[in-house]
């Protein structure tokens, strides 16, 4: 009985580590979002761009170093 009980502690606290992590790359995508409606150098918003959809194949396959890697060049760009 505690086999079980334990094993799905454990598979529940897994789920919720591992989403905050996502929750971050994806609130860093939103804020870069907003600079990039404001911004009005085409060039850095065109590159932005290709880091942030890079950003988000990355949070489709699960890969949250590789998103925030992504997210965070695309903010350092808007800069």
């Amino acid at each position: 009985m505690f086999g079980k009980m334990g094993l799905a502690f454990c598979v529940a606290l897994g789920i919720f580590a591992a989403t905050p992590a996502f929750a971050d790359c994806a609130s860093t995508m939103k804020s870069n979002d907003a600079m990039m409606m404001k911004s009005t150098d085409m060039a850095k918003k065109e590159s932005a761009m290709k880091e942030e959809n890079m950003a988000k194949d990355m949070m489709d396959k699960k890969d949250e170093a590789g998103c925030m890697m992504h997210a965070d060049k695309a903010m350092e760009m808007m800069k």
